[in-house]
């Protein structure tokens, strides 16, 4: 866009030069301005020379015209010739006139279209209805100083919401001259600088205080709320009726499909050089039928959704230049400036010199497992990095992945996809009728077909507000591994506030994304732990859900998580517990130990050692064998060993868990996963309980969150020292970001990251069971779909039915027999020296790589080839260990030799890399050698009783 700060100001040497030139006369008029103010308006003075700038400020362009910027995006409220916007805009935007419970009779702009493309209009000059003007928003003011010179209003009165904005208009207009000439003609200027909110109460108080029947409204800036006045006043809503109109009208308003700029061109401004050719509809027309073609073929629910789709808020026009814009006419706003083509040079000049990475660091830890050989290369790769440097600043011509974010009618985007060679695209487009249109402007069948015959790779998602962004991305990573992340660009043609926290949250959970992709460590340990957990007698796996019978849906289960309010339901909790099934979660059977309640099954996540080391800590073995366990097939066989039987849940069916789909296929079995069962393990028990077609699920001590931060536990559990107040360790230093978020029962509390994604996971895996009754007692946060409630509103079951209830459900839903079975065919599957020969050949490609990009890509797709050969050849385990260790070489060479400008340090830094990359991969291959069935040991002393 040219409404961009990088591409309004000039060189840095010429910029200085038009600065000290062009500002002395600004500020000498500021200087005049406040004077004016002074004796004029000595309220409003007091509050401007207490005032600085802050989220916006002025700064004055390589046109030595002064504009106003949104510091934190760098996005200008007006195109480079920000003057000539201000004063076309004053002279051709229509104007509402308001008449109190009179519906508007103010003309138009009546619509040449046809199948929602708009190729002209007959537009009406703007018309003086009234001798009082409302001015919806100031900016930097010249078009208010327009209206008020060439028009033949008395009054103009000013909303503006935005004290940046008045500052800069001291700049700009001279409030002294306005105020003469209104005075002259028998009237007056008012300021009123309220939020966006009070507008509807702000003009009932002009048509109070000035005695008015009529107004007119100039809309210069276009808040979802002074839109919705503009649209209640053309309906003719009453004062009274005015202030609730405007309200929800605005909610409407605020949602992402309405998303417009704050401020447009008039609709005249448009087809200023003339009405378009209504010829051009029909090779619209023409190019939307071959893409649904294409689409029919790669993407068929995409075409059949288009086919019949009708634009809900947006139009498309077209100029005699042949520039394609979008029109929100209930809004009157574009999505475009003018002329569109000034947008899409920018827009590519941008990503061209500043593209965005979507995750700029590569610095994987593993934090408790940092002792990993995978993550101990990774350290050493990132310092070599680091020691590099990063030399290029512009887009590769090759890129790895590529994220196009909202697409406008697809022009800009079709242009950068013919610069630059893609291997993997993903289009997110959060409005529909955006997607429409491009269907229409650009060559989407081209596009498809060159991703097609060239093996390349291309996802969409359509439609949604921002809300399953992650989730998307995640059903991709099932397709590609997640470390293809680490090369992805980002691009954004437009600033997007209604999807702004989305896609803020969007990047942050990326990299969780990247930190739970697999690697050797897990995958290895994931077929060691199922082997010897189907090997001990002592695991049963899932085979089905609960039939509809209907036993499930009366017997509460209480999920119990370690969070501060389980504290004051404990009482509760041990009244009841012959009473309903509970599952205790992670560290809470600690607190639940401690207070005489034995749980019929106990939770765990964690594949690695440290839950055996945890829960050993209680001295009471007995205890933990009349307890059932419930956790993956993975899990530690030792923290299996701890409880009297294990229950296991299969969370995949793909990367290291490649195996147990091959066996899955084989018996023909249709296993039901769990939903979102990360990254807490609360997380896994609801999903599994859901997944196994329980209907009545109760969350206690589920908080995600605390009021207060040295109550971040129950005090019950290992997070505190025996018998003291105090955590153990300082919980607040290790949390990491402290954030807010809604309560269940209270308005907000804090939180962490990681917490923030489970609630949220939970709410999505709660929602997507809409069969299944879900209560949150827990004085925690929000969950979306559970419902908040207080213990005592329960409604419990009767004495003697859990026993039935238990046996029931173990018994159809778990098999010891398919375990057994499971097991013999596994043990068929390794092949020692198979594996080391395709490990052998594998490694030996590596050499082929010269420091080029070309010998990188090289290696990679015959490195794949090689993969997909070996697996349909039979080694499944081969492809489950090593396959996505193998993604993060390829993905990490990809990013070091994108990170240099110079070939001569791209050579070098890809070599030196490769060389970390092959003794990493050498090493952990002789680690599996050395013992195939090795089982996870690390031991973590953060949680220790004192």
């Amino acid at each position: 866009m040219h409404t961009e700060l990088r591409f309004q100001v000039a060189s840095e040497e010429e910029q200085k030069k038009i600065d000290s030139n062009a500002f002395p006369a600004f500020d000498a008029l500021k200087k005049k301005n406040l004077t004016f103010l002074k004796q004029f308006f000595p309220e409003l003075f007091q509050q401007v020379v207490s005032r600085k700038f802050g989220a916006y400020s002025i700064f004055i362009n390589r046109l030595s015209q002064l504009n106003i910027v949104e510091l934190s995006t760098g996005e200008t409220l007006y195109p480079l010739d920000s003057v000539n916007a201000q004063h076309t805009h004053a002279k051709q935007s229509s104007r509402v006139t308001y008449t109190p419970g009179k519906a508007s009779t103010s003309p138009n702009n009546i619509l040449h279209e046809k199948g929602g493309v708009v190729w002209g209009s007959q537009a009406h000059c703007p018309l003086e209805h009234s001798d009082t003007l409302i001015c919806l928003g100031l900016g930097a003011g010249v078009s208010v100083e327009t209206l008020a010179f060439t028009t033949s209003y008395k009054n103009l009165i000013v909303l503006e919401p935005n004290w940046d904005h008045f500052l800069a208009s001291l700049f700009s207009v001279d409030w002294l001259k306005v105020n003469q000439v209104l005075n002259e003609r028998g009237g007056m200027l008012a300021f009123d600088i309220e939020e966006v909110s009070a507008v509807a109460s702000s003009v009932n108080t002009v048509f109070s205080q000035l005695s008015l029947s009529q107004v007119d409204i100039y809309t210069h800036l276009h808040h979802p709320e002074y839109d919705a006045l503009n649209q209640a006043a053309r309906l003719g809503y009453d004062s009274s009726a005015l202030e609730t109109a405007v309200s929800e009208i605005a909610v409407e308003y605020k949602k992402h499909y309405h998303e417009s700029p704050l401020f447009c061109h008039a609709f005249q401004t448009e087809f200023s050089t003339g009405m378009g050719n209504p010829a051009s509809v029909e090779a619209l027309e023409c190019n939307f039928k071959r893409n649904l073609k294409a689409f029919n073929s790669f993407f068929p629910d995409i075409a059949e959704a288009m086919k019949s789709y009708i634009p809900q808020n947006w139009f498309l026009t077209v100029n005699n230049e042949g520039d394609w814009n979008l029109f929100n006419q209930e809004r009157n706003t574009f999505w475009y400036n003018n002329p569109v083509r000034r947008d899409v040079e920018a827009s590519l000049e941008k990503f061209k010199t500043a593209p965005v990475e979507t995750v700029p660091s590569t610095n994987i830890n593993g934090g408790k497992l940092s002792h990993y050989t995978f993550y101990q290369y990774s350290q050493k790769i990132s310092e070599v990095m680091n020691r590099f440097g990063k030399t290029r600043d512009s887009a590769p011509k090759e890129i790895p992945s590529l994220i196009l974010l909202s697409l406008g009618t697809g022009k800009v985007h079709e242009e950068l996809l013919k610069h630059y060679s893609v291997e993997y695209l993903y289009v997110i487009e959060p409005n529909l009728d955006f997607f429409f249109w491009s269907l229409h402007c650009i060559d989407w069948s081209d596009i498809l077909n060159h991703f097609a015959a060239s093996n390349r790779h291309l996802n969409f998602s359509l439609g949604d507000d921002g809300s399953h962004f992650i989730d998307d991305m995640q059903a991709s990573m099932r397709q590609f591994n997640g470390f293809f992340l680490l090369n992805s660009f980002l691009f954004l043609e437009r600033k997007h506030k209604a999807l702004a926290s989305h896609i803020i949250e969007f990047r942050e959970e990326l990299m969780n994304l990247i930190a739970l992709s697999e690697h050797f460590h897990y995958a290895r340990y994931t077929l060691s732990h199922t082997y010897a957990n189907f090997s001990s007698g002592h695991t049963s796996v899932n085979v089905s859900s609960l039939d509809e019978s209907g036993e499930s849906d009366s017997m509460p289960v209480f999920v119990v998580g370690n969070g501060p309010s389980l504290d004051k339901d404990m009482a509760y909790l041990k009244a009841i517990q012959e009473k309903v099934v509970i599952v205790s979660c992670g560290t809470a059977l600690r607190s639940l130990w401690k207070n005489g309640i034995t749980p019929d099954f106990h939770a765990e996540l964690e594949q690695n050692k440290c839950t055996y080391q945890i829960i050993s800590q209680i001295p009471d073995s007995s205890y933990l064998k009349s307890i059932n366990f419930l956790a993956p097939i993975d899990t530690h066989p030792d923290t299996a060993g701890l409880f009297k039987h294990h229950y296991g849940m299969p969370l995949s069916l793909g990367g290291s868990m490649q195996f147990f789909n091959h066996l899955a296929v084989q018996e023909k079995l249709d296993f039901v996963l769990p939903k979102n069962p990360v990254p807490t393990v609360t997380n896994f028990a609801v999903s599994s309980l859901l997944a196994l077609g329980l209907k009545n699920v109760v969350l206690i001590g589920v908080d995600l969150g605390f009021k207060d931060m040295s109550h971040h536990h129950s005090k019950d559990s290992l997070y505190y020292k025996e018998g003291k107040a105090e955590a153990v360790p300082d919980y607040e230093k290790k949390m990491g970001s402290k954030l807010i978020v809604r309560g269940n029962f209270e308005h907000f509390l804090y939180t962490k990251p990681e917490f923030r994604i489970s609630a949220k996971n939970l709410g999505k895996t709660i929602l997507s069971n809409n069969d299944a009754l879900v209560q949150n007692c827990s004085d925690g946060a929000k969950i979306e779909g559970a419902i908040p409630t207080k213990v005592n509103s329960i409604e419990l079951p009767e004495q003697g039915l859990k026993d039935v209830f238990l046996t029931s459900l173990v018994a159809k839903s778990f098999s010891y027999d398919l375990t057994k079975k499971l097991f013999s065919q596994l043990d068929c599957l390794y092949q020692k020296e198979k594996i080391k020969e395709q490990f052998r050949s594998l490694v030996l490609t590596f050499d082929d790589i010269d420091g080029s990009f070309s010998s990188i890509k090289s290696v990679i797709e015959k490195q794949k080839s090689m993969f997909l050969r070996a697996y349909h050849e039979g080694s499944v385990l081969f492809y489950g260990l090593f396959m996505s260790t193998f993604n993060f070489a390829h993905a990490t060479l990809l990013k070091v030799a994108l990170s240099q400008e110079n070939e001569k340090s791209q050579i070098k830094i890809v070599n030196e890399v490769k060389d970390l990359l092959v003794e990493m991969l050498n090493q952990c291959f002789q680690e599996y050698q050395r013992a195939p069935l090795k089982l996870e040991e690390t031991i973590n002393t953060d949680l220790v009783a004192s």
